[in-house]
């Protein structure tokens, strides 16, 4: 730590000049947090865990972000693990205060650090003040105002920069303090208070002069995609273009010019431009729309795609001032993911849950859904467990709720089961979309919500879909929703598999590896058993029903799976040499519903709807 008063300059003629650009504190938390830092704990549970600490590895909580990648990393930082000290609900309120700090005389004081955070219903502020005894009086300024649950920030680490002239400048002695707060009041999306993420801090400097450069703009990571990643070629639909502009710099600027193009195999093929007349110093020129949209050949390719701005003088930081991005069209793909950086995701607050993707089909003409593809994160550690996937036809958010729920949802129109065996030479595993073997046909303008399902059969059992967060679709959904395109780049999210599905789920920067393949012919292979070679009585059921098996012919294995509604596997049978034979099922611990009694021999297979009523 250094504390240190003006730098004096002296010329050959003896006479004392204030410079004004001077570093008047430093702290790079070498080996822990200094004696003169305080560490308060307004609101908290006690712990250990329930203050800033020192770290050289990151975060420790059960959703752990990455630990900042900051200058002086090598010899450690300071981080509130939200996740490590879970406070729900009453929540957190933690203060790191730094020494007294001597303002008189100033008329610029500027804060800069180095940072890493993902948001959870929490509000990371800046205080200053002048009172120890009285931490209310202290003047705020909120970090990442506008971020919404589970969004990062742009960069690892993310250099940020704040004017604490109006609360430090001319003061004798002025404290500054980083604040974590999550309470009913910070709510900005997540399911829980007091269980956040982590906000890592490090290379913290105070500035005597505002280190500004005049002219430094950026295109910020809000801006607009395709709505998927791999689109098929039959299901092309027109998609436009956003980005927001900030300004960095210490000058206004004019003239500022964003353009954005995409190029294929043959070279450009699509190009516009927007003009700034002006964009004011600490200023975000937001939601401006380009004029032309853009729509793919339909037929396969791959495409890239960038957003650039360019100034009418030079700029303190060109690096900043493009954003790339690129995407496919398939034969036959829907692709919401990335394809790379997977890492894993779950509920913090439910092992229960169901996670997937939206995909938009404006054209079903002799088409049908035939596979799914879903990611496990490290599926050999899982081995084990068992999942279903469902396919769901879904009419769009009529009443605007954010939910896909209700009327608005049919199905599952098809469902299938994997169990992992911990032999899978890869993450990623592909099966039939139906567990008959039929493929359904997809219909005109309709939206299909393909998931994952995870229901064990006790609460410790953990399961991590493969997730990717290294794109964002959210500046994608608002121009697509705001013009009245229909292929909204939305996921879909069960916590707790009650049959509502969050169309945010995690935050569209946190995208599940569920992808759906279609088709142009079913090509069933699986034969179909004839409709008298099984019979449920009664149904609806009650307490227990028969399931009556009439084959035409002996067959040497038979199983009969009871299915829930949502693909559970409720009970399996393994049976030999069997022509007609009648089984008896016990349903009166089963929850009321809808069930499927499904028949596999080698001649075919049958599956029935069972009704359970109690």
């Amino acid at each position: 730590m250094k504390l240190s008063t003006f730098l004096l300059v002296f010329t050959l003629l003896g006479t004392a000049v204030l410079t004004g650009q001077n570093t008047i504190f430093s702290e790079d938390f070498a080996n822990g947090i200094p004696a003169d830092w305080s560490n308060v704990e307004v609101l908290g549970n006690g712990q250990p865990s329930s203050v800033w600490v020192y770290s050289t590895e990151g975060p420790q909580g059960a959703f752990a972000t990455a630990p900042i990648e900051s200058t002086t990393a090598d010899n450690g930082w300071v981080l509130f693990d939200s996740d490590l000290n879970c406070n729900d609900p009453a929540g957190q309120d933690a203060w790191l205060i730094s020494p007294a700090i001597d303002g008189s005389g100033l008329s610029d004081v500027w804060l800069r650090f180095e940072t890493f955070y993902r948001s959870f219903n929490d509000r990371p502020q800046i205080r200053v003040g002048t009172d120890l005894e009285d931490l209310a009086s202290w003047g705020t300024i909120e970090v990442f105002p506008g971020i919404g649950a589970n969004d990062f920030i742009d960069l690892n680490p993310d250099q940020l920069l704040f004017n604490l002239s109006e609360f430090a400048a001319g003061e004798s002695e002025f404290y500054f303090a980083f604040q974590f707060l999550s309470t009913s009041e910070t709510a900005n999306g997540g399911s829980l208070t007091g269980c956040g993420y982590a906000w890592q801090v490090d290379d913290v400097e105070v500035l005597d002069f505002d280190p500004r450069p005049d002219n430094d703009m950026r295109v910020n990571t809000f801006f607009a995609l395709p709505p998927n990643r791999v689109t098929p070629a039959s299901q092309v639909t027109p998609f436009g273009f956003i980005a927001d502009i900030e300004n960095l710099g210490a000058q206004p600027q004019s003239d500022a010019t964003l353009s954005v193009s995409i190029s294929g195999a043959s070279g450009e093929v699509f190009s516009d431009q927007l003009v700034y007349s002006m964009v004011g110093t600490d200023s975000v020129a937001e939601n401006v729309f380009f004029e032309e949209e853009f729509v793919p050949d339909m037929m396969p390719g791959a495409y890239t795609g960038q957003y650039e701005l360019t100034l009418s003088g030079d700029d303190a930081n060109p690096d900043n001032n493009i954003q790339d991005f690129s995407f496919i069209i398939s034969d036959t793909l829907f692709q919401r993911d990335s394809g790379e950086g997977f890492g894993g995701t779950r509920p913090a607050d439910d092992n229960d849950f169901s996670y997937g993707n939206v995909y938009y089909v404006t054209n079903g003409d002799n088409l049908f859904a035939r596979h799914v593809t879903f990611g496990i994160s490290d599926i050999n550690s899982a081995a084990g467990f068992a999942v279903s996937t469902l396919l769901y036809e879904w009419t769009g958010d009529l009443n605007g709720d954010g939910l896909a729920a209700g009327d608005e949802l049919t199905g599952p129109i098809a469902f299938n089961s994997y169990a992992v065996d911990g032999t899978e030479e890869s993450d990623f595993v592909t099966i039939p979309v139906d567990i008959d073997g039929n493929f359904p046909a997809l219909q005109d303008d309709t939206y299909y919500i393909i998931v994952v399902q995870f229901a064990p059969d006790d609460d410790d059992s953990d399961l991590f879909l493969s997730t990717t967060s290294n794109i964002d679709y959210s500046a994608t959904e608002f121009y697509q929703d705001s013009v009245g395109n229909k292929a909204l780049p939305y996921v879909a999210l069960d916590v707790g598999n009650v049959g509502e599905f969050s169309l945010i789920g995690f935050g569209l920067d946190n995208i599940p590896a569920v992808r759906l393949s279609i088709g142009s012919a079913t090509n069933n292979t699986v034969a179909q058993l004839p409709e008298n070679s099984l019979e449920i009585m009664p149904s609806p059921a009650n307490t227990q029903f028969q399931a009556i098996v009439n084959l035409e012919t002996p067959a040497q294995e038979v199983t009969a799976t009871l299915f829930s509604a949502n693909g559970q596997v409720v009970e399996t049978r393994n049976l030999s040499n069997i022509q007609q034979t009648t089984l008896d099922y016990n349903v009166s611990n089963l929850p009321a519903g809808n069930y499927y009694l499904r028949l596999q021999t080698e001649q075919g297979i049958r599956t029935l709807p069972v009704a359970v009523q109690h």
